[in-house]
């Protein structure tokens, strides 16, 4: 007698943490966690071919530039180039109900980029950046 409760007893504990683990491993497809970007037209990994410098219309063209931008942040990195350019990292703010990026403090490692490093990328200013969104 005492054999059989002892088997029956095991039996349930198995079928119990069973089914706790199948639960716990379906948790997390139940639960998404995934943030949405703020702004799908904005967000994203995008190639810089080319860039005009408004105080004198030059038209600068870029070779393997590229901009990642998610909601927090950006990752401004030449990918394979010829030149070697420093990967930057932006503090990425939005403004004017979603319509203006505005990258904050670029920094180059754990300084802020200077502006020999921010210019391959079409920016002069390291503090403060904002870009209009255009439809």
């Amino acid at each position: 007698m005492r054999t059989k409760i002892e088997t029956i007893k095991t039996t349930t504990i198995k079928r119990g943490l069973m089914r706790l683990a199948a639960l716990l491993l379906l948790l997390p497809l139940l639960c998404n966690c995934a943030k949405e970007p703020i702004n799908r037209n904005i967000e994203g990994h995008w190639k810089l071919e080319r860039f005009t410098i408004l105080d004198t219309d030059e038209t600068v063209t870029c070779e393997r530039i590229f901009w990642g931008i998610t909601r927090a942040g950006a990752k401004l990195f030449e990918k394979q180039g010829p030149h070697g350019y420093a990967s930057l990292d932006a503090l990425v703010e939005y403004r004017k109900n979603e319509t203006v990026l505005v990258f904050k403090e670029i920094f180059c490692g754990e300084r802020l980029a200077t502006k020999e490093e921010l210019h391959p990328y079409g920016l002069n200013h390291a503090e403060e950046t904002d870009f209009q969104a255009e439809e």
